[in-house]
């Protein structure tokens, strides 16, 4: 009995080493310098297959916005450091955000940086292009809501 928790220990660690080093995760987070005027707050963990194809999506839309007002933040949720994630979310202006939103991982959020309204919603549905497209059309959004434009 105690040599097959031995294999199946050795099974589990060749496993998770496997998975995690089969592909590197994308990197979605990008301050921008300056008031941004969305916020892109993808709600990620590393044992989440959706995630694993949202990310690299989300790399490839992002530089189409590197002198945008977006910034894109990545709230990691992958062990449950919870605390941690809040702070980072209250800094960002988003505790209230998180808070609601934090329960589920594999999508990205698109939000109003002035109100805090969520505009949007990009999962694996999407592709680079549509992300692209999508990003923009909430960037237009927050331009629109803005106290200037109001």
């Amino acid at each position: 009995m105690k040599r097959a928790y031995v294999v199946f220990a050795a099974i589990a660690v060749i496993g998770a080493g496997i998975y995690f080093t089969r592909a590197p995760a994308a990197k979605v987070e990008a301050p921008f310098d300056g008031e941004p005027e969305l916020i892109a707050a993808t709600f990620s963990s590393a044992f989440c297959p959706p995630c694993r194809i949202l990310k690299p999506r989300l790399a490839k839309a992002m530089p189409a916005f590197r002198s945008a007002p977006v910034k894109f933040v990545d709230y990691d949720l992958t062990f449950g450091e919870t605390e941690k994630v809040r702070s980072k979310a209250a800094a960002d202006g988003l505790g209230a955000v998180v808070d609601r939103y934090s329960k589920a991982m594999g999508y990205t959020l698109l939000i109003d940086a002035d109100t805090g309204e969520v505009i949007s919603m990009l999962t694996i549905d999407y592709s680079s292009k549509a992300m692209r497209a999508e990003i923009e059309k909430a960037l237009a959004v927050a331009r629109a809501n803005t106290p200037e434009t109001r």
